[in-house]
């Protein structure tokens, strides 16, 4: 696993480049934000293909234990990949909801996820 800092009008951000997944269980969400807490980041964007699959069936509860482990530490999160795929109608309304707010997000792409976090 691998980040990657981007600065962003003074604000950096951290992207976790990885070809694999990184999060499997809510113990390693917590790992990465201890990382982020220890360098003094707030912002983390973290790819769909980076999360177990077992997180985007919210019936699991990964999603959920992940989100609290990142919110807990005011960690804001933007998701990027391709959630038009996900039929899942809770998952949906779940991205719907959280899009709305600035805490968790989902994007398509790195830049509009630069964009999120720079609104808020």
């Amino acid at each position: 696993m691998n980040v990657k800092i981007h600065d962003m009008r003074g604000t950096r951000v951290a992207e976790m480049v990885s070809a694999g997944v990184v999060i499997r269980t809510p113990r390693d969400a917590a790992d990465i934000v201890g990382e982020m807490m220890s360098a003094g980041l707030e912002k983390l964007i973290l790819h769909e293909r980076n999360v177990a699959p077992e997180f985007w069936r919210l019936e699991t509860g990964l999603a959920g234990d992940v989100l609290q482990k990142i919110s807990n530490c005011r960690i804001r999160v933007v998701f990027v990949g391709d959630f038009q795929k996900q039929k899942s109608k809770s998952l949906q309304a779940f991205i719907a909801e959280s899009n709305r707010g600035n805490q968790v997000g989902f994007t398509e792409t790195v830049e509009s996820a630069m964009e999120k976090m720079s609104a808020g």
